[in-house]
């Protein structure tokens, strides 16, 4: 079990930057959240800030005094505290520009991403994140007493001001000068104090990016895994020179170095400009259709300046100036002083990486990233790149919750370098045995795609740290049929599978790859596709001794005795049958259903969210997208079918709760659910994709004036699917699937974009359900759940 998460301080080291300013009585405040025997150790290390103090104090300006801090060296000795527990895996997060250290729980900048369950799980990680120095939210920063100048900067090169604006301030208003080298020296300085030695996963975005870096070339022996987002080796002439025009803002500003009220406000308006990309701010701050007046602001206007307003209220503006001169500074070419000879920045990192672009960032341009990704493989490294799609920009990093959830487990998967001592996130168990799973592949879309790819990075790693290996020896779609009984080469399988022989479904050929199939050791039928008419073949499956892992619900949902019948065969001749992937991807939403049945608890009812497609129309629709466009942008995430009618008729959830409401042991039909579509009938009849999305333009002033309504009376519209059943044995349940608006207390009401939810109550969760929450959607998210059913059935699940 993971405890709740905690604030921290940490007395430090001395600190010298790399501007020639000295740090004394340096401060590190720290969030942690771990598995419940990590709390000790914290405690035995630092000063744990209480709970209620935390949460009154979130984002206010911390200002100490050099008594506090004295006060506070003398009160924690973390070095004479316990060693934290080596095989709980240690997960550092960064910030970025004007972040705070708590990354997960109640406002924290990740918050959707981390709690049990998803993919930074505190229950089998130690996750940690401390305020960047120089910030105002508890670490060492300009805004505490004492904190060195301008003046105490080691005067080298060009002494000449950089603007008028800096020549009428005195320069020991001015914060001394801090590199990206310091922050992520002093987080080196965190970690030794709290003993912590090795980081399996180190992750930032921005800001945050730059110093994970740092850190990787500082330090290379003690980071495995890295998630630099949207960020750069060195920073842009592009990126200096906005921040050189938010410098100016703050400086011109009259009541500078006092307040300065008015030069943060225009400095946060600006940065907000190239946080945010053109098609957010039009999606989001359009002008107004009709009531134009010369007077009145245009929507983007009036978000700008309430962003102004509450960076103002929050942050401290020495802070922000010293921050703003941290980004400029960053390159990791420029060896900072007193590090070692040889070999300087790039050429450092060891660990694997997984460099992270915005396609639509106006700040850090995604071709930075995908760069850095190339040079990295160039030395030799294991490096790959991935592009987060979003409408926002830069800021993505922050709002793309799913894509976001599947990047940080393809980061966990990679492979840690130079085969270092395995830890809990790769390994269970080393093994001298190994189980060989033989698969044939129905399917290379989406789904059938990304577990090719995961496949591909994980084959390797699967056999060494869990015993499992994993061959795909046969591919098929609906004209070819590959089968290679060594292996397909899964860096080559389009060209091999555009060479193989054609072969149409339900074909003696296809029967004939069965029978190859069952010659093999672990032999499993993998199906990936949507495809009617499965049942025979998962029959013939089960007849010759094959396990079948299944993302299609077709099978599941069909005529009641054919569905039995294929349960009878698999048990006759004992064979597993996976689907868990049919109703929750990646999420354990059956498993977790099966367990209070086998458990002897009575379900009274089932409800959520079940369609993590949907979800993400009803989030952007909520944030005000236009309804043709949220559709769009679903179908090009691959959230949707190729038809999205598919999914906006209901049937997908349909069928979904349909196999959730069999797994009771009640024979219920699909003709049995109530179904509303989540758009009128109507609109759901054109099959042509681009004609159909095209007619969804002339419903956008309607969907959005119902949406208007929605905000109005405070609630939020979402797709649910509700199994309710009876009190008495031999009644069939009452299953609907509908779109309903529903009140901020409903545990639907905070979902975030494509994450779906499943709330059971039961016996003995009745007076609050028992939830599943997380990514619902998205072809990596299933993949990730087929590749699980795999691993299950090696296992003899």
């Amino acid at each position: 079990m993971s405890a709740l998460s905690h604030v921290f301080d940490l007395p430090l080291p001395d600190l010298p930057l790399e501007g020639g300013a000295w740090l004394t009585s340096h401060v590190s405040r720290g969030w942690w959240w771990g598995p419940g025997q990590d709390r000790t150790w914290l405690q035995s290390r630092s000063h744990v800030l209480p709970d209620e103090a935390v949460r009154e104090n979130a984002l206010r300006v911390v200002r100490r005094t050099r008594e506090e801090r004295r006060q506070l060296a003398a009160e924690v000795e973390p070095r004479g505290g316990q060693r934290p527990d080596p095989s709980v895996p240690t997960v550092l997060l960064v910030h970025a520009l004007t972040g705070d250290m708590r990354a997960g729980g109640p406002g924290g900048w990740w918050e959707p991403l981390i709690g049990p369950g998803r993919a930074l799980d505190p229950e089998r990680v130690r996750l940690l994140c401390f305020n960047n120095l120089g910030s105002c939210y508890g670490s060492s920063g300009p805004a505490d007493e004492g904190f060195p100048s301008r003046v105490e900067d080691r005067p080298t090169g060009s002494s000449e001001p950089l603007s008028q604006a800096e020549q009428r301030i005195d320069e020991r208003s001015l914060p001394a000068t801090i590199t990206p080298w310091d922050q992520a020296r002093a987080i080196l300085q965190a970690l030794d104090a709290l003993g912590i030695e090795r980081v399996e996963l180190l992750a930032g975005g921005s800001l945050g990016g730059m110093i994970v870096l740092c850190l990787a070339v500082l330090a290379p022996e003690r980071f495995e895994r890295l998630l630099p987002i949207a960020a750069c080796e060195a920073a842009s002439s592009w990126v200096v020179g906005w921040n050189h025009v938010a410098r100016q803002a703050l400086l011109l500003d009259l009541e500078f170095p006092g307040a300065s009220r008015r030069g943060l406000e225009l400095a946060r308006q600006l940065a907000m400009l190239t946080y945010r990309a053109e098609p957010s701010l039009e999606a989001r701050q359009a002008r107004p259709a009709s009531d134009w007046s010369p007077r009145a602001l245009y929507p983007v206007q009036s978000y700008l300046e309430h962003q102004g307003r509450q960076l103002r209220a929050r942050f401290d503006t020495r802070s922000y100036l010293a921050l703003l001169g941290a980004m400029d500074h960053h390159d990791l070419s420029r060896p900072p002083e007193g590090t070692p000879e040889g070999a300087w920045g790039v050429a450092r990192i060891r660990a694997s990486t997984l460099c992270v672009g915005i396609d639509r960032d106006q700040l850090f341009f995604p071709e930075h990233m995908e760069k850095l990704s190339e040079r990295l493989r160039a030395l030799g490294r294991h490096s790959e790149y991935a592009a987060l799609s979003s409408l926002h920009g830069h800021d993505g990093f922050l709002i793309e919750w799913e894509p976001l959830e599947e990047l940080l487990r393809r980061a966990l998967a990679l492979p840690a370098p130079e085969s270092p001592p395995p830890s809990r996130l790769q390994v269970q168990a080393h093994r001298t045995e190994v189980t060989e799973v033989n698969v044939l592949l129905l399917g290379h879309g989406t789904v059938g795609g990304n577990l090719l790819e995961q496949l591909q990075g994980q084959q390797d790693v699967l056999a060494r740290t869990q015993g499992v290996f994993l061959r795909v020896c046969g591919i098929v779609d609906t004209r070819h049929l590959l089968f290679q009984e060594e292996g397909v080469a899964l860096s080559q399988w389009r060209e091999r599978l555009a060479c193989a022989p054609r072969v149409a479904p339900g074909t003696p050929e296809l029967l004939g790859g069965l029978d190859r199939l069952r010659r093999l050791k672990g032999p499993v039928l993998v199906d990936c596709t949507a495809a009617e008419g499965m049942e025979h073949l998962y029959a013939a499956a089960f007849q010759r001794g094959i396990h079948v892992v299944s993302a299609n619900k077709k099978p599941l949902t069909g005529p009641w005795p054919l569905r039995e019948q294929l349960f009878s065969l698999a048990r006759t001749h004992r064979r597993s049958w996976n689907y868990e992937t049919t109703v929750g991807a990646s999420l354990p939403v059956l498993r977790t259903l099966t367990d209070l049945v086998h458990t002897g608890d009575r379900v009274r009812l089932i409800e959520g969210c079940l369609s993590g497609s949907l979800g993400f129309l009803c989030e952007q629709l909520t944030q005000g997208v236009a309804l043709s466009r949220a559709v769009r942008l679903a179908k090009e995430r691959g959230y949707t079918e190729p038809h999205p009618r598919e999914d906006l008729m209901g049937l997908d959830v349909a069928r979904k709760a349909l196999i959730l409401a069999r797994e009771l042991g009640v024979p219920v039909s699909l003709e049995d659910i109530e179904v509303e579509p989540f758009l009128p009938r109507q609109l759901l009849e054109e099959e042509d994709v681009e004609r159909f999305l095209i007619a969804l333009e002339g419903w956008d002033r309607r969907f959005a004036s119902r949406m208007a309504g929605l905000r109005a009376e405070g609630r939020v519209l979402r797709y649910l699917a509700r199994i309710e059943l009876p009190p008495g044995l031999g009644q069939l349940p009452r299953v609907k699937v509908e779109p309903v608006a529903v009140p901020p207390e409903h545990p639907a009401a905070g979902l975030r974009g494509a994450e779906a939810l499943v709330a059971f109550t039961t016996g003995r969760h009745s007076s609050w359900p028992l939830m599943v929450r997380g990514a619902g959607a998205g072809g990596g998210v299933t993949a990730a759940g087929v590749l699980a059913g795999l691993l299950d059935v090696a296992r003899g699940g």
